[in-house]
């Protein structure tokens, strides 16, 4: 017997509720209003910027990914919010994501393309994230390591980053090739005839290139725009983190979102949050007030998703 969709919602709700529950137990709301009474606010108003910057970040990237004379830069950037608003439904970004396919998928008539696109750009910004917490938590004073080995293992991350880097989607093609075609289907429903287009989109971005070296510069940057985003909340909040631990803190908050246990990874996030502060040597509850609080500015493109959702924006009729 199938389980109802809106089983798994009412299951979802729940669990959101019994997050909140938790939160509250963690974190004081009266201490939380407290705290964004006393809010920094320059330091609110430079991590507003560093939203818009990552937003826009984000959007160039992907059009240059597409093809920026095909789809526009302004479309993007009406899709990441839109993104944001279906992410509030399915975590881990599965939601916003189903929504750039659809969309996309329409603009260039090639849902496989879209489907690789998509994937290699989630993949590059994982493989930044990772390597780029590893060599920034090595750039802290640890006693144990000698600053000529901390160096050598930073180059040796760096030349990993480079030429490591078609081992992810080479590997990911070769998953999809041998995938049973039932499987195929299910993953890519009516597009399941995609398949090839799919595995030579994914292959298409291992070539060692200047494509692949731009595709990694762009993730790059993507991620120092977040990395400044999450600091600068953090000093708003007058949580005072290490800018080198932020990275790892994001790594962590991005896996924990992956989870679909609540709507909108609701509690899952403040844990991952609330456990890399803990390890940089802050109180968990820092972390957990500025996961809150940029909660709260992301509202914002929420709205705006929604808006541009329900008034039913075209690619088609986006010009570049």
């Amino acid at each position: 017997m199938k389980f109802p969709r809106w089983g798994i919602f009412a299951l979802k709700l729940l669990a959101t509720l019994a997050a909140l529950v938790v939160l509250t137990r963690v974190v004081s709301p009266r201490e939380m209003l407290e705290r964004l009474h006393h809010i920094n606010r320059i330091w609110l108003l430079i991590a507003i910027v560093s939203v818009a910057v990552e937003f826009a970040v984000s959007a160039w990237k992907t059009g240059w990914m597409i093809n920026p004379k095909s789809i526009g830069f302004w479309f993007q950037l009406k899709l990441n919010c839109v993104k944001s608003l279906f992410n509030l439904v399915l975590p881990g970004g599965v939601g916003g994501e189903a929504m750039r396919f659809i969309y996309i998928t329409r603009q260039i008539s090639a849902p496989g393309r879209a489907a690789a696109l998509i994937i290699v750009e989630r993949l590059s910004g994982l493989w930044a994230q990772i390597m780029g917490s590893m060599i920034t938590l090595l750039m802290l004073p640890w006693p144990e390591l000698s600053v000529t080995l901390r160096v050598t293992v930073i180059l040796m991350l760096l030349f990993l980053f480079y030429f490591g880097w078609p081992l992810l989607p080479f590997t990911f093609g070769l998953l999809a090739q041998i995938l049973p075609k039932k499987w195929a289907e299910k993953l890519l429903g009516a597009y399941a005839q995609e398949q090839g287009a799919f595995i030579h989109g994914l292959r298409a971005w291992s070539h060692f290139d200047l494509q692949r070296m731009m595709l990694l510069a762009f993730a790059c940057l993507n991620q120092i725009s977040i990395m400044a985003l999450v600091y600068t909340m953090a000093q708003a909040t007058q949580s005072p983190i290490d800018w080198r631990w932020v990275s790892m803190v994001m790594l962590l908050a991005s896996l924990s979102a992956v989870l679909p246990l609540t709507l909108g990874g609701l509690g899952i996030i403040e844990g991952g949050y609330g456990l890399g502060f803990h390890i940089a040597g802050l109180p968990a509850e820092l972390g957990i007030g500025v996961s809150l609080v940029l909660r709260c500015i992301m509202v914002v493109p929420v709205l705006l998703g929604a808006v541009f959702f329900l008034r039913g924006f075209d690619p088609r009729r986006q010009k570049s």
